[in-house]
């Protein structure tokens, strides 16, 4: 084989109703993503990193991981809009396991304002979740991404009563020991 490379594309749907054609195939956010922040936060990524926190674990990872074993290069991760469609495509040596599906919702995170592009940063900069900070950044990114999901497309009274319930649940996790 003589690939150099491998490209992913993933698709956001904004349309107030996702077409029967796009279901499993195009991720329905109908309340509209700012694709210039989500640019901003998939620049973030670009260039060499080790992702391991985007990289969902199947089972037969080695133990130990060689020290490369997470190690991908983004050589470019872009957003281009098409009407109510936003295309992200990555380009990169390699992907690991749902990686891509992490770091598009966690680019989402920040260009809803759930997290800050510095928090994302910290996210590769501290592969192995060492920064406090940037777990207590997480939990809330976390907490206001359950609480959106779950109240999104509810009467404007029920989402108001399902959102204490959400973030009393995760306050308690974030306590919880250990």
């Amino acid at each position: 084989f003589s690939a150099v490379g491998k490209v992913y594309e993933y698709c956001i749907c904004t349309a107030p109703v996702l077409s029967p054609f796009l279901e499993g195939r195009a991720w329905h956010r109908p309340m509209g993503v700012d694709a210039e922040a989500l640019a901003a936060a998939l620049a973030v990524y670009e260039g060499e990193h080790d992702f391991r926190r985007f990289a969902a674990r199947r089972g037969n990872e080695p133990e130990p991981p060689p020290a490369d074993y997470y190690l991908r290069t983004i050589y470019s991760a872009t957003v281009a809009e098409e009407g109510e469609m936003l295309r992200l495509r990555f380009h990169g040596n390699g992907f690991m396991y749902r990686m891509v599906r992490l770091l598009v919702g966690t680019a989402h995170q920040v260009a809803a304002g759930r997290m800050s592009r510095d928090a994302l940063a910290a996210m590769l900069a501290e592969p192995l979740g060492e920064d406090e900070a940037f777990q207590s950044e997480l939990s809330s990114a976390v907490a206001s991404q359950a609480s959106a999901s779950l109240s999104e497309g509810l009467p404007a009274g029920l989402a108001a009563l399902v959102e204490p319930v959400i973030e009393n649940v995760v306050s308690g996790f974030q306590q919880a020991p250990g």
